[in-house]
């Protein structure tokens, strides 16, 4: 005894799944239900000149457009059945540029004082590396009513690293007990210059006048 089975029936293409819109770079999940009695091949066609393979797959786009999606399922018989979706692809958003930001806490007077050493909060907006120098702005007599003022390095370069965006604490320590040896009537200049991981920079001075 012998057997025969014929399928003139195509596969079935059902719950087609293309997301109107994706971004330049970021992976795009397209999905398909498909059947049929015999064996058969599901490929699809991005609209780029890739393609792929399987009932759920992702492509990434390397530029704005609108692309056709097609996706392709042929059974042991040579049956073909084809759907036909779209995509628009948009150009992925600039990062933000760097953004520092730095706080002198309001209890590190009495720790300048007490310890020689000043707690700073810097904050970025993404990740970073933090260098910040502490100066102080003396104003110097020079007899006669005369008067300037000079900038004197009063805390050792400090450089951190922050891995994400967010604040951090950062305890600058007084250069040596002579560096100054009053610390009233001046004004503590903090200068911090934030560099990311793309070369961007940013800047900032946070002040402290102490009485």
């Amino acid at each position: 005894m012998q057997a025969t089975g014929y399928d003139f029936a195509p596969p079935l293409l059902s719950d087609l799944r293309v997301p109107a819109t994706g971004t330049v770079g970021e992976p795009v999940k397209f999905e398909v239900s498909a059947f049929d009695v015999f064996p058969f091949m599901t490929s699809w066609a991005f609209g780029d000149g890739d393609s792929g393979a399987g009932n759920t797959v992702s492509h990434v786009y390397a530029a704005p457009g609108a692309y056709p999606v097609t996706v392709t399922a042929v059974d042991g018989g040579g049956n073909t059945t084809t759907r036909i979706g779209a995509i628009g692809i948009v150009a992925k958003p600039p990062a933000p540029p760097l953004a520092l930001a730095l706080r002198i806490e309001s209890e590190s007077l009495r720790k300048l004082r007490r310890t020689g050493t000043l707690s700073v909060t810097a904050g970025v907006n993404k990740a970073a590396s933090v260098a910040l120098k502490g100066r102080a702005k003396l104003r110097i007599h020079r007899g006669r009513g005369r008067a300037r003022t000079k900038l004197v390095q009063v805390f050792i370069p400090k450089t951190v690293r922050l891995d994400e965006a967010g604040e951090r604490p950062v305890t600058l320590t007084k250069r040596g007990r002579n560096a100054l040896k009053s610390l009233s009537q001046v004004r503590i200049l903090v200068a911090g210059k934030a560099r990311d991981d793309a070369g961007g920079t940013a800047g900032q001075t946070a002040a402290l006048t102490l009485r």
